[in-house]
């Protein structure tokens, strides 16, 4: 499926907008269908992905998947972690405008100085949107504040 959703990519370069939602069924994306978004979208805008079985896997894959995310000015991560690898950091994300942050605490397990730093490097930022599934984890306001800061950001 994956390789149909790549070729329907580069068949179709004007797509703006993409919402990538696995709710059933265990699904690996692959590095050829995030080189896809990242190279044939003329001008993309949008970029929604999530739900409990959707898994970037592999450096590769990853690094592919941060870079066509990079070229959206809206991206939404909701249900699953992807920022759990260090590859989110290593791409430019200036473009970047608006991020929705969804996860369930679940699959948290120490993540936020990595948020933080994931956050830190989106210098273009004008929205943000912090989502969880639990009282018990609230957004961390002062080491967002900290990293507001253009001493401390990154």
């Amino acid at each position: 499926m994956i390789q149909i959703g790549a070729h329907l990519i580069r068949l179709n370069p004007t797509i703006r907008d993409i919402n990538f939602i696995i709710l059933e069924d265990f699904m690996t994306t692959t590095s050829e269908f995030w080189e896809a978004v990242g190279t044939s979208l003329h001008n993309p805008r949008r970029l929604q992905v999530g739900g409990p079985f959707i898994h970037v896997n592999h450096d590769s894959a990853q690094y592919m998947f941060w870079r066509a995310s990079s070229r959206f000015e809206e991206f939404e991560d909701s249900g699953f972690n992807h920022w759990e690898s260090q590859v989110a950091t290593r791409v430019d994300l200036s473009r970047l405008k608006r991020l929705t942050y969804s996860y369930s605490t679940m699959a948290l397990d120490g993540t936020l100085g990595r948020d933080m730093d994931f956050i830190s490097h989106c210098p273009g930022l004008t929205k943000l949107n912090w989502m969880n599934d639990s009282d018990s984890t609230q957004f961390p306001i002062g080491e967002f504040l900290e990293c507001l800061k253009p001493s401390t950001c990154r």
